[in-house]
């Protein structure tokens, strides 16, 4: 079987880890001992919910979280700002975590699913209609 080409414009692919490796061991001087991690797109899951009824059908109901649940995933949180700064490589926004040492510009804001860039509905669709090989 060939591989599909899963590539949304600022999706996180595969693809995308294996730059993402790359590009820390081409800035191992800057990135051994942190955590490199680059800017992703997020979706909230009632968007794919509906995009998944609208194309293959089916049915769901939102049901009351557990205590101390959120609704956003953190990148970056309250605690590792004062350790965090932004890089860019490739033209991509990159974020370089240290927890042995304060960053000399660390980030103002926390960075979570509430305010990265959002998948559009055709990236969505894209990944509901061409799921992984592993998946079929």
């Amino acid at each position: 079987m060939e591989p599909r080409d899963l590539r949304c414009e600022g999706f996180f692919t595969a693809d995308e880890a294996v730059k993402l490796v790359i590009t820390a061991i081409n800035n191992i001087e800057l990135t051994k001992g942190k955590v490199l991690s680059r800017e992703m797109k997020s979706a909230q899951i009632e968007d794919i919910l509906k995009l998944w009824i609208e194309n293959k059908s089916g049915s769901w109901e939102k049901i009351a979280g557990r205590p101390g649940e959120r609704e956003d995933e953190y990148l970056v949180g309250d605690i590792e700002l004062p350790y965090a700064t932004e890089l860019v490589f490739d033209e991509i926004k990159h974020y370089l975590i240290s927890f042995n040492e304060k960053s000399q510009n660390p980030l103002a804001d926390i960075i979570y699913s509430a305010n990265a860039p959002r998948l559009s509905n055709e990236e969505i669709l894209n990944l509901i209609l061409n799921p992984p090989l592993e998946e079929l």
